[in-house]
Order: C-alpha cells, then sequence, then structure tokens
C-alpha cells in the first residue's frame, strides 16, 4: 500500500490532519526534516525529500501551509501535494507555482479563496475551514491540579504581538511623512474595531506606488497578490494585533478577572499572568476550565476562522470571538458562540454570562455540538481524500 507523507512546516509541530489519516487507518510517514513556508532555498531539505520519494512510493504529500520547494519536487515527480492553510494570506500561494496540476491546496479564508481563484484560477484549490482534532480534545484528562491551575472567569490564550514588520520601517525612515502619519492613523482607527471592515480596504493604488518606490527592495511585493493585501499585511497587520489585545486586556482588567497565557512581560494594567501554555497537552484544559475563553482575530485573516476557536468549542468551552464572515457562515452566534464588536458589547456580554451560568453552559454545549457534527479533522480528511480521487488520484 502506498503511504501518505506528512512534513512539519514552519515551528507549529502542527499534526492534527495527519492524525486524522491516521485514524482513518491509512499509512502514514513524518519527514524527518522541517521546511519554512517563506524560504525559497531549503536546498538540503529539498534533495532528502526528492530522494525519499524516489525511493518509497506515495499516494500524496500532506503539510500545512504551502511551501514552494516542496511543491516543485512533488511537481518534477509527479507526485499530489496536498496543503491546508494555517496562515492568512498564505503569500506562497500566491506564486505561478500554485497552477501546477499535482498541488491540492485547501484555504481556510474564504475571502482568500476566492482572490486566488479569481486571479490565478489554479486547477485543485479549494476553500476549507480548520477543524478540531475531536479525538484528541475528547481524550483531555482533567484533574484536581489542572482545576487549580486553570479555572478562571475570563481567560485569553495568545501572543501579544510586540514586534512587527513595520518597526525596522520606521527606522529606516523612508516613507514620506504623509504616508507614515496616515499609518499611524489606520493603528488607531482600527483598534477595538472589530466589525465586517478589512484592513484590506485601507490602501489604495496611489498610495501602493508610494510603498513600491519608497520602501527597499526587500519589503516590495514580489508575489501575485494585490499590492493593498501585501502591504496591509506586512506594514500594519501586526501592530493592530498588538494593540487590539493590550486594549482589549487593558479595558477588560479593571472589570473581571483576566488571565493572560502566553509569555510573560511587564504590562501597565494587572491581569493574572499563568505564563505559556503547552498547547497539545494543555489548551484543552484552559478552554474547558474557563467560564469564558476570548479570541480576538489578527487582522491579517480577513474572513477565517482561527484554529483556536475550534479547540474551544472541541473542548465544549465557552467562546466569545469577534465577527468573522466565515464565522458566522458555519455557526450561530449567542447559539455556538458569543460575538463581539466592540469593547463596549464584549464587556456587556462577559458580564451578563459570567451571571448566567446556565445559558453559557448551553452555549458551550451547542458548540461542542456543531464542530462534532461538521468540523473535525476527520471530515476534513474524508473531504481531501474524495478530491483527489475525482482529480484521478485513487489510493
Amino acid at each position: 500500500m502506498r503511504k501518505i507523507l506528512f512534513i512539519y512546516t514552519d515551528k507549529f509541530k502542527i499534526h492534527d490532519i495527519a492524525w486524522a489519516f491516521l485514524e482513518l487507518n491509512y499509512e502514514m510517514k513524518f519527514f524527518d526534516r522541517e521546511f519554512f513556508t517563506y524560504q525559497k532555498e531549503q536546498t538540503e531539505n529539498a534533495e532528502l525529500l526528492r530522494k525519499e520519494l524516489k525511493e518509497n512510493a506515495y499516494w500524496f504529500v500532506l503539510s500545512y501551509n504551502f511551501v514552494l520547494p516542496i511543491s516543485e519536487i512533488c511537481t518534477e515527480l509527479e507526485i499530489p501535494y496536498v496543503c491546508w492553510t494555517f496562515d492568512s494570506p498564505t503569500l506562497p500561494l500566491h506564486t505561478e507555482q500554485i497552477k501546477s496540476p499535482y498541488n491540492f491546496a485547501y484555504i481556510f479564508d474564504s475571502e482568500e479563496y476566492n482572490l486566488l481563484k479569481n486571479n490565478l484560477n489554479p486547477p485543485h484549490i479549494y476553500y476549507m475551514p480548520l477543524a478540531a482534532n475531536a479525538s484528541k480534545l475528547g481524550g483531555t484528562i482533567i484533574e484536581d491540579a489542572d482545576i487549580e491551575r486553570f479555572s478562571s472567569d475570563v481567560s485569553f490564550v495568545g501572543n501579544l504581538y510586540n514586534y512587527d514588520e513595520y518597526y525596522e520601517i520606521e527606522k529606516i525612515n523612508t516613507l514620506p511623512n504623509a504616508i507614515r502619519d496616515y499609518i499611524n492613523y489606520l493603528f488607531d482607527y482600527y483598534t477595538g474595531r472589530w466589525n465586517s471592515e478589512s484592513i484590506y480596504d485601507c490602501f489604495n493604488d496611489e498610495i501602493c506606488e508610494h510603498f513600491n518606490h519608497f520602501l527597499p527592495e526587500g519589503y516590495r511585493n514580489k508575489y501575485l497578490i494585490p499590492d493593498n493585501y501585501y502591504y496591509a499585511m506586512i506594514l500594519i497587520s501586526r501592530r493592530i494585533a498588538n494593540r487590539d489585545r493590550m486594549f482589549m486586556l487593558e479595558h477588560l482588567s479593571h472589570c473581571f478577572d483576566v488571565t493572560l497565557y502566553g509569555p510573560k512581560q511587564e504590562l501597565p494594567f494587572y491581569i493574572r499572568q499563568r505564563g505559556e501554555v503547552r498547547y497539545n497537552e494543555e489548551f484543552a484544559k484552559v478552554a474547558n476550565l474557563s467560564k469564558i475563553n476570548l479570541h480576538v482575530t489578527i487582522p491579517r485573516i480577513a474572513t477565517g476562522i482561527s484554529q483556536r476557536c475550534f479547540d474551544v468549542m472541541g473542548s465544549c468551552g465557552f467562546l466569545m470571538a469577534n465577527y468573522r464572515a466565515d464565522m458566522v457562515r458555519h455557526f450561530e452566534p449567542d447559539r455556538d458562540f458569543v460575538m463581539y464588536t466592540s469593547i463596549e458589547e464584549l464587556e456587556d456580554k462577559i458580564r451578563y454570562y459570567l451571571q448566567h451560568d446556565d445559558e453559557r453552559m448551553q452555549i458551550a454545549r451547542n458548540g461542542y455540538q456543531n464542530v462534532l457534527e461538521n468540523h473535525t479533522i476527520i471530515h476534513r480528511a474524508k473531504e481531501m481524500i474524495q478530491n483527489l480521487e475525482k482529480a484521478g488520484f485513487p489510493l
């Protein structure tokens, strides 16, 4: 029987989709080298992969995100490459290489999917939301020590994004003053604005031409993605994410008992900091033992549902998340999760649901049931298999 070769990418160490194929009784091998999404030259790893694929019979190669060297080797050897994005936008998708008939690319953000479909129209590209590893999350054992350590009223698990690319550009100081003033205005404008407005609407063609002219070569757009997407992603997304999270946590710290799980740091306000959690082993405990699990999407994700949302609901945790179009497409607000669009709405809803345990727990159960019925990694793996077979690549 031909096997599936799974390749770890970047430093995520995510393997849930590989777990799904194992659970479905497919034979899997894990490649012993890690590839990186944004490294075009990975010569040693590429040669080892080419050798592995030549010497062994594989049905397809599988990874998260899209890695150009993996795709190029699979195209050369005529082996399907199945990838599932975890970041959005995933810039290497926006190249001519995505048009290879051996790529099967699954995009978790519907806006990026539509952008790729309209601009490049690859033969095998699919919109596919992320999903929960129900077997892993459902097997979580909560002990007395976990109840003591992870119980909280309101918790947030995540990075505060204290550093971004724009810090380096500020140091270089090549942009005209008017453009820098406009960018600073955008930081203020988008902070705490959690409705349907997108950062990808804020740079017009004239401003993008300034970026193409004044930014150093290494910061200019070399991908087949519109300039307004590229520059919003690299110039303002992470700074807004930092400001969003600081703004949210500071406001909530005055009203509620808030716990932050992430790298410990000095903050200008008090919240309980419990350090980083081991995501695969401890996140489900945090999600289940927090009365309210907060989520705020990094602005670069235009419409998609972050992995953390699935993992909270898949742990039967109560999720409170900001608006994203794909979220309301697949889950019903106030039934499966609770949505907010402003800090005032967030505060009001936290206060309400901390006082209404039965309603809060029912919403957590509804979200959990929706995930089990529609959004597990088994659902996604089966869809990938069907698409391979339809395209003429059966086992």
